[in-house]
């Protein structure tokens, strides 16, 4: 699995979403995301409620595409925290 990065979440995301007013939002979004999957390391109970506003501020998108949108930044966020504990795991020498 590769590293996931905002870019690439953010491209991911401009695919799923047709509408070109809501394609504004996306970056945002990407960096809601980004800063989630970090604080899910530390805090994880903030990084639920955070999740939570997250996805009400993904409302506003279209209900067809708003499932796929969810199902991306949820993905994302998932292999985020998997990276990088596996990356923390490997340095602290296990296998």
């Amino acid at each position: 699995m590769s590293n996931p990065t905002p870019e690439a979440l953010l491209l991911e995301l401009q695919a799923r979403v047709a509408n070109p007013e809501m394609q504004m939002q996306l970056a945002t979004i990407a960096a809601d995301a980004t800063r989630i999957a970090a604080m899910a390391l530390s805090d994880p109970a903030k990084a639920e409620q955070e999740a939570k506003y997250l996805r009400a501020s993904m409302a506003n998108i279209a209900a067809s595409e708003m499932s796929a949108v969810q199902d991306v930044v949820e993905t994302w966020i998932s292999q985020a925290v998997f990276v990088f504990l596996r990356a923390a795991f490997a340095s602290a020498g296990g296998t």
